[in-house]
């Protein structure tokens, strides 16, 4: 029996780090088969449902469960102010773009200021303007009427990610649900 100078036995550690091994090896290769399989029913779900969000399939199984299976998509909405604020009057684009000021030379400023006489023109030169559309103020406008889709045609790119699905069975309660 190996063991070292602590008096550990090293020959019960080497088997513990052995089947760990091996268990891991057999985890990656069944998260392999899992991964390609989850592959093929993305494809075959996909194939099936088409635009439609889920299905259900009643008493596949003996006690008379129900399979569910529901799509889900997630997208996100870039938008873009320059065009938005073409598209929109002045009071609306003021509600719904948010803009942020970053002074790129104080010192600069600071000398211009103090020698009065201040154009505006020549103060923007001083400023760096980010512009964003606030999402929250677009649904608000367009829940009480005053921005429509057709208002913002083109001034926003809708990005769908993959989709993903979901399986669940339920026991049917006889209540249809």
């Amino acid at each position: 029996m190996a063991s070292n100078r602590d008096g550990l036995d090293e020959t019960r550690y080497q088997q513990i780090a052995w089947n760990f091994y091996e268990k891991q090896e057999k985890f990656k290769a069944v998260k392999k088969k899992f991964e390609q399989l989850k592959e093929e029913f993305e494809q075959e779900m996909e194939g099936y449902l088409g635009s439609k969000k889920s299905a259900k399939f009643d008493g596949l199984v003996d006690d008379g469960s129900v399979l569910t299976i529901k799509k889900s998509e997630k997208t996100s909405i870039e938008w873009f102010p320059d065009k938005l604020k073409k598209r929109v009057t002045k009071p609306i684009a003021r509600q719904v773009i948010k803009k942020r000021y970053t002074i790129r030379d104080m010192k600069g400023l600071s000398k211009y200021l103090q020698s009065c006489g201040v154009d505006p023109n020549e103060f923007r030169k001083y400023l760096d303007v980010e512009e964003s559309v606030d999402q929250d103020a677009i649904n608000r406008l367009s829940e009480v009427g005053k921005i429509t889709v057709h208002n913002i045609a083109g001034c926003y790119m809708v990005k769908c990610s993959k989709p993903y699905f979901t399986v669940k069975v339920k026991k049917d309660d006889g209540y249809g649900e």
